[in-house]
């Protein structure tokens, strides 16, 4: 067996046990050297954090107060400018709808003339109409013919035959003044009137129907034809007779309620319209001051 001799010293082992602490100690320090920079690192990391917060800070403070001067600014001069406009805008609100107010009231007081003059125009026909057949009538009266069928006393209507339409628009009036009455008597007195228009035509073209069935005439006196009539002939004017005295007395019935409604509707609308309206230049029409005659009969 080999041996090997192996010697240790104390020096070597200090030297080695030295060169570990030296080795430990620079280690140590590498460390601390790190720890250092890198606190140092983080702590300008956090300073520069904090540097720029406070910078930012303080900007957005000042663009803050600057946004918010500039803010208060355009505010106050919204306020005023909205002031203003509000006051510009209700004053000339206030004559646009003045301007319509007046607009609608002459609007209002041409249907109510319109209304009032086709109502007086009614009321005149109606009114003709009376005086010819009461003046046939008493002509007929005075040659004592009296007893006769009033068909044969009332001679043909002539007359323009003319009639009129109501427009929507000038009852609107009445309708707005909650007026039901009169508006109810206008469109009656319209319709009516055409219903009297067709009955004198009608009439007129039976009597007319007469001359074609009496052809044998004796003599004229006083205005009053003398006639001969065979037993055809008679037999032929008898229905036409019954139907001409029954469109006759329908004439006279209509007659006397068309005029009562004719003077309530065309001396009734403007007094009602200058009361609802409060406008006394509204024209009202009147009744002619005569003395009033009972109708022949």
């Amino acid at each position: 067996m080999r041996r090997i001799r192996i010697e240790y010293t104390t020096t070597d082992a200090g030297e080695q046990i030295a060169g570990g602490r030296q080795v430990a100690n620079t280690d140590s320090v590498k460390n601390s050297v790190v720890e250092l920079i890198t606190v140092g690192i983080f702590g300008a990391f956090v300073g520069c954090l904090l540097t720029l917060f406070l910078v930012e800070k303080f900007s957005a403070t000042s663009d803050h107060a600057t946004l918010l001067a500039g803010f208060g600014g355009a505010v106050l001069g919204s306020c005023l400018s909205a002031v203003v406009s509000f006051i510009l805008a209700k004053q000339a609100s206030g004559e646009t709808l003045s301007r319509d107010k007046e607009a609608r009231r002459a609007e209002q007081k041409a249907y109510v003339l319109r209304l009032t003059v086709k109502a007086s125009v009614v009321l005149s026909d109606v009114v003709a109409i009376q005086k010819t057949i009461d003046q046939s009538l008493s002509e007929a009266n005075d040659r004592k013919l009296t007893g006769q069928p009033l068909w044969q006393r009332v001679l043909p209507i002539v007359g323009s035959y003319q009639t009129f339409d109501i427009d929507p628009s000038e009852l609107s009036p009445l309708i707005a003044a909650k007026d039901n009455d009169l508006m109810q008597a206008s469109v009656t007195l319209f319709m009516q009137h055409r219903n009297l228009v067709e009955a004198v035509k009608l009439y007129g073209e039976k009597r007319d129907k007469v001359k074609a069935i009496v052809m044998t005439h004796f003599n004229e006196a006083e205005g009053v034809i003398t006639s001969g009539l065979t037993q055809d002939q008679m037999s032929a004017l008898l229905p036409v007779g019954v139907e001409l005295e029954s469109i006759i007395k329908q004439i006279r019935a209509m007659l006397i309620d068309l005029k009562q409604i004719g003077e309530r509707v065309t001396f009734g609308v403007g007094p009602a319209m200058r009361k609802y309206l409060g406008d006394d230049t509204i024209p009202v029409f009147g009744p002619p001051k005569e003395e009033a005659k009972s109708p022949a009969t």
